[in-house]
């Protein structure tokens, strides 16, 4: 959604010469109220628990509310919402309710009064286009801000963002969600947060709403200048871990020389590590490439401390990965990593050790919910997973 928004404010020109040369022979489509409005009725009607009143509202046809109000004052902006607590419907609306549809209408792209389709039992033409009756402005235009785009602005989006959690929450609860470069955040059906990385524009933009409000925080952001000496020896450290690693796991986890190789190898890597985090930040995708950038958390993972540093890695690479800076299972990998060193249940399942020959999944803290959260992160089904590293382990203990 955000991409999609950005994208056509950048190529607003573009978009609105396509509007002027389409419009005369084309409609758009119109609804006069929130879908989640309609939504909500359409609920009540099937539950029996009643109809909400019906009046016109006497500056918009059917009760729309006036445009929202939006002050912008530097980097901050604030969008104030009216909504109306008991959405009043038209004639017209009511009639599309009152058979179990959301009520859509139709203007031509350029103007003119309001449209409905025909109702194919009453009209031998049921593409006809029927005016709306009671329609108060029937020469009513695009405004300006529609002609121009101008509600597609980054406090425009904030609106929308507020009204599409307020339509899906009865679906999706509340709860974090996160993906490349986002994170949102809700509370309940009217309050909640969302995080955007626009690398493109070299900002983040953060949303906060409630019932009443929405608040923009614009941010620079900036992705660092690729450095290849850290990426080179995180590749030679990583390619060496691997080779010690595999001698280990063929010995059974026996083998105590290679251990003690590996443990101050890691040791020594996790100091290294902290000067490049302190100089550079975190060695994501940006500073150092996907394998170099794995690699790093690879380290975090195998290392046996400092628990300190390992935390303040986790906290760096969670705001990576919502800044698309890294694949969001690294934070899976991590935070099992350090739960079972630490002797904590694991949360996504990624940890196993091997029982009677065979390997299985370290303790889950909710095994019941772990696919969900592996699902969050876009990993596969633990079972899946589970299946690939035992056909591996065997391959390689042959």
């Amino acid at each position: 959604m955000f991409d999609a928004w950005t994208l056509m404010s950048r190529h607003h020109d573009r978009i609105r010469a396509h509007l002027q040369r389409a419009a005369p022979d084309t409609y758009v489509r119109v609804l006069l109220k929130p879908t989640a409005a309609y939504t909500e009725a359409l609920a009540d009607r099937l539950t029996g628990a009643g109809t909400r009143a019906e009046a016109p509202s006497p500056n918009r046809p059917g009760g729309t509310p006036a445009t929202v109000p939006q002050e912008v004052a530097g980097a901050t902006a604030e969008a104030v919402h009216g909504a109306l607590a008991e959405p009043v419907f038209g004639p017209a609306e009511t009639a599309q309710l009152d058979v179990g549809d959301v009520p859509y209408f139709f203007r031509r792209a350029h103007g003119g009064p309001l449209l409905r389709t025909a109702d194919p039992a009453h009209c031998p033409s049921p593409a006809a286009h029927l005016t709306v009756p009671a329609d108060p402005d029937p020469a009513w235009p695009p405004s300006a801000a529609v002609l121009d785009e101008r509600g597609r602005d980054l406090a425009g989006l904030g609106v929308a963002l507020r009204d599409a959690v307020e339509y899906a929450f009865a679906t999706a609860g509340p709860g974090t969600l996160e993906g490349d470069g986002v994170r949102v955040r809700v509370a309940d059906r009217h309050t909640g947060e969302a995080e955007f990385t626009w690398a493109e524009a070299g900002r983040r933009i953060t949303y906060t709403w409630d019932r009443e409000t929405v608040r923009i925080r614009v941010e620079p952001f900036t992705r660092p200048e690729p450095v290849p000496d850290v990426r080179r020896r995180l590749l030679r450290m990583d390619r060496v871990d691997a080779v010690l690693r595999a001698r280990w796991v063929a010995s059974g986890f026996t083998d105590e020389a290679t251990e003690k190789r590996l443990v101050a190898l890691t040791t020594a890597g996790m100091g290294w590590l902290a000067d490049v985090v302190a100089r550079y930040g975190w060695p994501g995708h940006a500073l150092v490439g996907p394998a170099a950038a794995a690699a790093a958390c690879r380290l975090v993972q195998h290392a046996e401390g400092p628990i300190a540093f390992q935390q303040e890695c986790l906290r760096l690479i969670r705001r990576a990965a919502r800044e698309g800076d890294l694949p969001r299972r690294q934070v899976a990998y991590v935070t099992d990593a350090l739960r079972v060193g630490q002797g904590r249940p694991q949360v996504y399942g990624t940890k196993f050790r091997l029982r009677e020959g065979e390997l299985e999944p370290c303790p889950t803290e909710q095994p019941d919910r772990v696919d969900e959260l592996r699902r969050n992160l876009g990993m596969e089904p633990l079972a899946r997973y589970a299946g690939r590293l035992r056909s591996r382990y065997r391959t390689r203990t042959r």
